[in-house]
């Protein structure tokens, strides 16, 4: 009676597993392909634990959570959940994610203590013969699962239906590549530079924009504002991923034109990029220098930094940066005692990465908890300019200070500026003068600036130029 009861029961998990995979996967893969899907998580799960009920709620668990993981994904950050969200984590940035969002942990260690359950469960189930029989039927369903998920353009159109089959599909797809996408130069391209060269501090602000309907107080008036240029800027993600943001600025090339699986070009396209920003300057003369919060690999990032031409890497290791609230004026301090140590009269270009916008926001009032964080890096940006007008007292060299924000947060993803941020560009002399026509209104650019165009707008205000 007691088996019966067990198999009735995995019986109606199965038709459960069935029910969802076909109501949700079916909006974007063909019926016979869930199909196969749910017959290779029910084989697995049986041979996993060698009994019907259990290997049918493991199978339900192992689809139920890789759905939640995925729709989670895509209602933040309107991307599907890629292989690499996976293979690019490590101990470290999982601790990090606890840590910032407790409700995470609680997700985790369930997961992770019900995958023990059943492994024990299996272990001492017997059924060795059945589960060896299983485990061939379940090799089998998956070639015929990942000749499937191995063709082109096998990925979640629907936001409202996060896909298990999508996600699937990305172990399998080719890495990012730019030979389908950019030609090469069929000539060897020199640096322009200028006689007088003026130093460059640029930032990438934290999931800032301008909010609909804020209050607008001097400090925060003066940060959308720039006398050489200012406007919205076009990016090309929303809610998240600044390493997308940050690779489409660096290169001038918006990730979304890559062939191949695009997330994380970081990973893959490490030194393919030579004609960048900071390559320009170094080639001027310029001491370059990044600065960001986050793990000094996090990414790949320190061997991508120095690929696209940074000498000095300074992370949140060195920085000893343990909380995701930590204010602006930390790094821009950091950035300048490093700038201080530079020897002779070389220039700098100093980029620093910021976490103070960073989610999550407090849930009670998300909306105020963002703009009081957004006054606390306009108050930051403004003693940043005083500290620089002295730098350029002090030693002569003028300096351009630029701004711009990676994408947008929760707290304002919809309508036809979600994918819209700002920049601002400001000339800082030894003089206090400003330089060139002024457009200090943060209404003058009315057509919102690529992100991929805004290194050609940073080299035009500098005076450099890649020449043929």
């Amino acid at each position: 009676m007691k088996g019966k009861g067990a198999a009735v029961a995995a019986v109606l998990t199965g038709v459960l597993i069935l029910e969802r995979l076909v109501h949700l996967e079916a909006k974007n893969h063909p019926v016979h392909e869930v199909l196969a899907l749910a017959v290779l998580l029910f084989l697995g799960g049986f041979t996993l634990t060698g009994r019907l009920l259990s290997g049918a709620l493991l199978a339900l668990w192992a689809y139920s959570g890789v759905r939640g993981a995925t729709a989670l994904k895509e209602h933040y950050l309107q991307q599907p959940l890629q292989a690499q969200d996976l293979a690019g984590a490590t101990v470290g940035e999982v601790w990090d994610l606890v840590q910032q969002y407790p409700a995470a942990a609680g997700t985790i260690f369930l997961h992770v203590g019900l995958f023990f359950f059943f492994l024990r469960a299996g272990l001492s189930s017997g059924r060795w013969v059945a589960r060896m029989g299983t485990a061939l039927a379940a090799i089998l369903v998956f070639v015929h699962v990942r000749s499937y998920a191995e063709k082109p353009g096998i990925t979640a159109v629907n936001p409202e239906s996060a896909s298990v089959l999508s996600f699937i599909s990305t172990f399998f797809q080719a890495p990012p590549s730019l030979d389908s996408s950019l030609a090469s130069a069929p000539f060897q391209m020199a640096p322009q530079c200028p006689e007088v060269k003026k130093n460059v501090f640029m930032i990438l602000e934290e999931s800032t924009f301008l909010p609909s309907d804020v209050d607008m107080d001097p400090n925060l008036s003066d940060f959308f504002q720039g006398d050489v240029d200012a406007g919205p800027l076009r990016v090309h993600v929303v809610g998240g991923t600044t390493h997308l943001s940050e690779f489409a600025w660096i290169t001038g090339f918006p990730h979304v034109l890559l062939s191949g699986n695009n997330i994380f070009p970081q990973l893959h396209l490490v030194g393919r990029f030579r004609k960048t920003l900071p390559q320009l300057l170094k080639e001027c003369g310029y001491v370059t220098t990044v600065v960001y919060p986050s793990r000094r690999n996090f990414r790949n990032s320190e061997k991508w930094y120095r690929s696209v031409g940074f000498d000095r890497i300074i992370s949140g290791d060195e920085l000893g940066v343990k909380s995701w609230r930590t204010e602006d004026r930390f790094f821009f301090m950091e950035a300048l005692k490093t700038a201080d140590q530079v020897e002779g009269n070389r220039p700098h270009f100093i980029y620093v990465l910021t976490i103070n916008q960073h989610g999550p926001h407090k849930r009670d009032d998300p909306r105020a908890d963002y703009i009081e964080r957004l006054r606390h890096s306009a108050r930051d940006y403004r003693w940043l300019k005083d500290q620089l007008s002295v730098s350029s007292q002090r030693s002569g060299q003028a300096w351009l200070l630029a701004w711009f924000g990676d994408h947008r947060t929760s707290i304002e993803l919809d309508g036809p500026q979600k994918w819209q941020t700002w920049f601002a560009l400001n000339h800082i002399s030894a003089g206090g003068g400003r330089e060139g026509d002024s457009i200090g209104s943060r209404g003058a650019r009315k057509q919102a600036l690529d992100i991929a165009h805004l290194n050609r707008v940073v080299q035009r205000a500098v005076g450099v130029s890649w020449t043929g």
